[in-house]
């Protein structure tokens, strides 16, 4: 009952809120009378809580809810009670608001118009309350970060009613009745209400905006982030200034990093809150203020610590080599020059692994330096013993360090330090490790590894193996080993060999168990040696064997004392060319003027470094400025000019021009390539660091050479032939195109060689950028230099006069473009001149700036028409007719046996035993309906009852079942794809064919290739083409335009082909390449030009730019063809035969009970 009455209740309410509303009541139009001509709304904002802010994004999130009051003078209505009437919102207009400075606004609790109501009262006032979440984009100060205070607003407008059809008018005091409240981190403070006109298109609006006034929380910041950073600034610095022992600086430095690491911490907690404005918040200048002060702290502790143990380690002035000799008593100044002396000094040493030699260092100056007992192994040592102290308290301005072994490693680092600190450069000898951070004249100890890399790709095995003694050296070839220089097939084993020297194992498990023939051998010249020479000796050298030495020695070795390995192939590196002129000399001034061993040829790479050292520092020291003696504790400024004339020292000596990276390691340098194949080894190739690859030793011959030609005031006659895109003729007569554009691009590469060349040849003070000379320059190098004062020349260009690119006539000349360079009626030929055989016999070819092939253009097939009755055509009409006779030669044969066999009409009773005669099932017309009913999978009732029908039967299921599964395979292949097939799909179909015709232009490299072609394929089409001489074209705008006219193959050259196609959406490429060549620039016979344009094309392909420039010229974004469209569904047009012969079988069927009805019925009788 008490569910019955509320229903009843509420029944009324709506009856009774809706029978206020007019007839004729519009919800669309506003409130307008004759009399009300503006509508006055009042909002308020009664309710209003703080989600969250978001200052890194400037948003804050809100829950609040706003009411809206208007009068409606249409929804007036009488009541005694005085009572409200709530009215659906969706049923009654309403004012258009938004909140236009939100990102996103939502209904809360799942309201909207449909659930919402009005309150309606007699007088016609409406009152619409509404609550949302919203996000606000606010304005952020954080200036004042964390004592800020934040304003964000929200501000409500009528996008559609302005100021003279609605008046807006916000409550001035929100707070008596609102209910406001912030967050965790935001006190709401209150609300203010501005009110805000603005015009658009000539309308003025108004804008009402609530301003929250919020202030932040700071006792969160000031705990985790401001105290805590003040504590440890005051604890930092207290350490720093307070006295401490000899070994307490280390604990003061970990203090500081500590103190700086937490700082960082605090500053990314600060960052991730604030937004990215131009104000600085107060607490990020207070923190940066703090870390600053630990910095300072820790760079008072380091240089107190230093200056703590500066007494010990300092050396005499001059250039410092630090070596090992225990028994020499005084240390002996070594005059370089007038101004520079070399002094040994010495470090307290073991007894044992000491070895002395005197060299004799040749260098260019007059005078020679003498390096008195050098060693090359040593143990060092470092003992505070007062001899060392008086040594090392004297001054030094540049140190050499020597090559570094386990036992040296401590005290090379101590005197690291103290150079470091002291601002006083020092050169290494030894490979770089992560430690060093000056100069070093070794090179990094996996270039080996990257040059044999480099190696085997050029030679394309497939797979190696690595021998390997020590842990190093396997780290040393790390770079070789990873797949990163390879490709994927690529596979790598290492096998490590013991100390014994027992190789015969290593080799049977190599030759047996691995089965590879590769072989690299990183372990000392000696046993390398040895395991080539047993390996001999297991019949594992010849042409299959191959193995790689990396130790640089290798070259200098004598191999006649193997003879064993005279049939191995032996490929190793060096440092240095072991049979330069240069190193001839020297290795002869050593022999004459000291005591050293020398090895069988040229000098070790120990050697070459040392004097390649001396001879870059002596240099460095005679150009630099004299200067004070460095002292404990303090910053050397003259050290500064020392390394900034060391790194000028740009001549390296015989180990090749030295440049320095930034942060002190040799770069741009060679690793000379030998190999020794049935013969004597001898150089193969070259490395650059630089290019990172193989050069062969002809290349890096033609890139050393001092080019003596000059195009300075040449006057160059240039050749093009006009094909699109390549060269085109302006409206204004200028000349245009991808081949322009290359041209001018080469030229000012080739010109800022010869400058380059031609500055570098006067000196040093002549050249306008800091490089090493052109002689011992990577290419890739001297073409990345920008050189903007280029030489200066002029060119001209002209159009071949007879419109040919160039063919060798009868009378055995040649015309077009190549007859001209042969002729000397031009110097450049720059078109889309295919590089060939026979024209390289007469003139020469620059490498080729784009590759491509002969193909086959041919216009777009249009799109087939729909047939209704596509659902015929999986099935040839051979089939259809095949599959009739089969159905009326089954149902005929079915009628046959069930007539003929006497058990389709008798039927054995089981119970009596006898038969009894029934009528056969199988009529002539149950036979066809039978068969038809089987071919159909559908079922007939009928059953045959003798095994002779049944075999019949069977045998016709069988059928069915495979012609059905065919049939329907084939037709959903042919409804779900949409093929605009073509009549040829490559160059074996045209040729196969009579109905299309094909041709090629009638001169040039295309015709030629069919006309020389032995390939049976391209045979056939030659001798079509050339029995119909109508087939050939005279350009390739007319084999276009055939192609596009009739049914016409046009056979071109692929680059043309695919900037037709770009333009022209009917037309397309069919099949791939029928061959493989490409472009070049065309120069007469022994052009000095030659090698500058094909290594400018080698280093622009290098860097894209022809890529490009073919991106330029080919692309027409202006054309765009319309992509073929996928159909998701059928329209029905392949199967709307069905439906027709649907239609045709009912109309058949009322024609047959037509017929039944009024001629055939039955006997009632």
């Amino acid at each position: 009952m008490l569910f019955y009455a509320v229903l009843v209740t509420s029944t009324h309410l709506v009856r009774s809120s809706l029978q206020i509303l007019p007839e004729n009541y519009d919800r669309s139009v506003g409130p307008f009378t004759e009399t009300i001509q503006k509508i006055d709304v009042t909002i308020s904002v009664p309710f209003l809580v703080l989600l969250a802010v978001k200052e890194n994004e400037r948003q804050a999130d809100w829950l609040y809810s706003y009411t809206m009051k208007w009068r409606d003078e249409r929804l007036r209505y009488n009541s005694t009670s005085g009572a409200v009437v709530y009215i659906p919102a969706s049923l009654v207009w309403k004012p258009r608001f938004f909140v236009y400075n939100s990102i996103e606004q939502r209904e809360a609790y799942g309201n909207n118009d449909e659930n919402i109501d009005v309150i309606v009262s007699p007088s016609g006032d409406v009152v619409l309350r509404r609550t949302q979440y919203t996000s606000i984009v606010c304005e952020v100060d954080v200036k004042r970060f964390p004592f800020d205070t934040q304003f964000c607003a929200i501000a409500f407008s009528s996008p559609v009613e302005p100021i003279e059809v609605m008046q807006l008018t916000p409550v001035h005091d929100p707070l008596r009745s609102a209910i406001m409240a912030g967050n965790s981190e935001f006190a709401l403070i209150n609300i203010t209400t501005h009110i805000k006109k603005y015009s658009i298109d000539n309308n003025n609006y108004e804008s009402v905006m609530f301003v929250a006034h919020l202030r932040r929380y700071p006792t969160y910041y000031l705990v985790m982030v401001v105290f805590p950073t003040f504590f440890i600034a005051v604890i930092t610095i207290t350490g720093a200034l307070v006295p401490m022992e000899e070994d307490q600086s280390n604990d003061i430095t970990g203090l500081a990093l500590g103190a700086i690491l937490a700082l960082v911490f605090m500053l990314g907690i600060v960052s991730d809150k604030l937004p990215k404005t131009p104000s600085v918040a107060w607490i990020s200048i207070y923190l940066m203020e703090v870390f600053i002060m630990c910095v300072a702290a820790l760079a008072i502790g380091f240089l107190r610590g230093m200056r703590k143990s500066c007494n010990k380690y300092q050396v005499k002035e001059g250039v410092f080599l630090m070596t090992v000799d225990e028994n020499r008593a005084e240390e002996k100044p070594l005059q370089i020059s007038s101004k520079t002396r070399v002094v040994e000094s010495r470090l307290t040493a073991s007894q044992e692994l000491q070895r002395r030699q005197s060299i004799q260092v040749p260098d260019e100056d007059p005078e020679s330096l003498t390096l008195h007992k050098f060693l090359e192994k040593g143990h060092l040592e470092v003992e505070e013993n007062t001899k060392n102290q008086k040594t090392l308290k004297q001054g030094a301005s540049l140190v050499v360090l020597p090559e570094e072994t386990s036992s040296k490693t401590a005290a090379a680092a101590i005197v690291e330090s103290l150079l470091n600190a002291s601002n006083v450069p020092y050169v290494r000898l030894s490979s770089p490790r992560a430690l060093h951070r000056k100069f070093h004249f070794f090179p990094p100890s996996q270039i080996s590894s990257l040059a044999a890399a480099a190696f085997i790709k050029s030679e394309r095995w497939r797979e190696v193996v690595v021998v390997f003694r020590e842990e190093d050296e396997l780290l040393e070839m790390a770079e070789m080993i990873t797949a990163g220089h390879f490709p994927p097939a690529f596979s790598t084993q290492v096998v490590r060999i013991d100390s014994n020297d027992d190789y015969g194992s290593v080799l049977k498990h190599i030759r047996n168990k691995l089965d590879r023939s590769k072989i690299i051998l990183n372990i000392p010249l000696s046993a390398a040696l040895r395991f080539i020479d047993e390996a001999a000796s297991f019949s594992m050298c010849g042409v299959l064997y191959n193995y790689v030495v990396i130790d640089m020695d290798m070259a200098t070795s004598n191999l006649e004392d193997y003879s064993s390995i005279e049939q191995c192939n032996i490929t190793t590196f060096a440092m240095h060319d072991v049979e330069a002129a240069e190193v001839v000399a020297l290795r002869n001034r050593i022999k004459l003027q000291s005591h050293i061993r020398l090895p069988h040829r040229g000098i070790n790479t120990k050697t070459a470094v040392w004097i390649s050292t001396l001879s870059a520092v002596v240099r460095a020291l005679e150009h630099s400025p004299s200067s004070t003696t460095p002292q404990c504790g303090s910053v050397w400024p003259q050290g500064t000019d020392i390394k900034r004339e060391l790194l000028r020292a740009t001549k390296g000596g015989v180990t090749g021009d030295v440049t320095w990276l930034p942060n002190g390691l040799r770069s741009n340098f060679s690793v000379h390539v030998y190999r020794r194949k049935h013969g004597v080894l001898s150089k193969y190739a070259e490395w650059n660091s630089h290019l990172k690859r193989i050069l062969s030793a002809e290349v890096v011959a033609v890139a050393n050479s001092s080019q003596k030609e000059t195009l300075e005031g040449k006057h160059l006659h240039v050749t093009v032939y006009l094909e699109a895109p390549f060269v085109m003729l302006t409206a204004d007569g200028e000349y245009q195109g991808y081949c322009i554009d290359l041209l001018q691009g080469l030229l000012e590469i080739a010109d800022a060689v010869k400058e380059f060349t031609r500055s570098a040849q006067k000196g040093p003070e002549h050249v306008r950028f800091a490089l090493p000379t052109y002689q011992n320059i990577s290419l890739a190098q001297i073409f990345s230099q920008k050189i903007a004062n280029s030489l200066k020349f002029n060119y001209t260009l002209h159009k071949v006069h007879d419109n040919a690119y160039g063919s060798k006539e009868a009378n055995g000349k040649w015309n077009g473009m190549v007859g001209e360079l042969q002729r000397g009626d031009a110097d450049l030929a720059v078109a889309s001149l295919t590089i060939s055989y026979s024209r390289s016999e007469v003139i020469d070819f620059s490498v080729p700036y784009m590759h491509l092939g002969i193909s086959i253009l041919f216009k777009k097939p249009r799109a087939a028409e729909s047939d209704k009755f596509k659902f015929l055509d999986p099935i040839d009409w051979q089939v259809w007719l095949a599959t009739f006779a089969s159905y009326v030669t089954t149902s005929l044969a079915l009628w046959l046996i069930a007539k003929m066999s006497p058990f389709e009409s008798n039927v054995l009773d089981t119970t009596s035993g006898e038969f009894h005669r029934v009528e056969n099932q199988f009529s002539l017309r149950n036979s066809f309906w039978f068969t038809v009913c089987s071919l159909m999978q559908q079922g007939s009732e009928i059953c045959p009852r003798t095994a002779s029908t049944r075999v019949l039967t069977a045998v016709w299921w069988f059928f069915t079942l495979i012609l059905l599964s065919s049939y329907t395979a084939n037709l959903a292949a042919f409804l779900t794809t949409q093929r605009m097939a073509t009549p040829v799909e490559n160059a074996d179909d045209l040729s196969a064919q009579t109905k299309i015709k094909y041709g090629t232009l009638g001169r040039g490299s295309t015709m030629s290739f069919f006309n020389e072609s032995k390939i049976d394929t391209y045979e056939r089409m030659w001798n079509l083409m050339s029995s119909q001489p109508g087939l050939f074209v005279q350009s390739s705008k007319e084999g276009i335009a055939r192609v596009k006219s009739s049914d016409y193959a046009y056979l071109m050259e692929s680059s043309m082909l695919e900037y037709a196609v770009e333009r022209d959406c009917e037309l397309m490429q069919i099949g791939g390449l029928l061959d493989q060549k490409g472009y070049g620039i065309g120069l007469p016979k022994g052009s000095p030009y030659r090698d500058l344009i094909s290594t400018a094309i080698l280093r622009l392909q290098e860097k894209t730019e022809l890529t490009e420039l073919k991106e330029k010229w080919w692309k027409d974004k202006s054309t765009v063809c319309p992509a073929p469209k996928r159909k998701e569904s059928d329209d029905g047009e392949s199967i709307g035969g069905i439906f027709i012969i649907l239609i045709g079988g009912l109309l058949c069927t009322i024609l047959f009970v037509a017929w039944e009805h009024f001629f055939k019925k039955p006997n009632q009788d």
